[in-house]
């Protein structure tokens, strides 16, 4: 899937400066919360990022939609995930 054929989100956490897997967490945390099958987008710098969210994905069930650029010039990459209502209940027990 190209960064054109990804919807745009309709969250968007800006998890730069903080080190994985804080970005995976605050995800999982807005996954919970979320209503739907919301669109996600989590900002971060960690390098480990580009790995642990499609893994964590992959672990919860969620589509991981892929990597856009950020929408500003404070660096890093934005992932883009597509949270199912079945993966939101298994985004809520990965975080307790």
């Amino acid at each position: 899937m190209s960064a054109t054929e990804i919807p745009e989100p309709q969250v968007w956490l800006d998890e730069r400066g903080r080190p994985c897997p804080l970005p995976v967490i605050a995800m999982a945390k807005a996954a919970k919360s979320a209503h739907g099958s919301p669109v996600i987008a989590v900002l971060a710098d960690d390098p480990g990022a580009r790995y642990d969210i499609p893994a964590w994905c992959r672990m919860i069930g969620a589509t991981y939609l892929g990597e856009i650029s950020v929408p500003d010039d404070k660096g890093g990459s934005a992932y883009v995930v597509q949270i199912s209502e079945s993966a939101q209940t298994d985004a809520s027990k990965s975080i307790g």
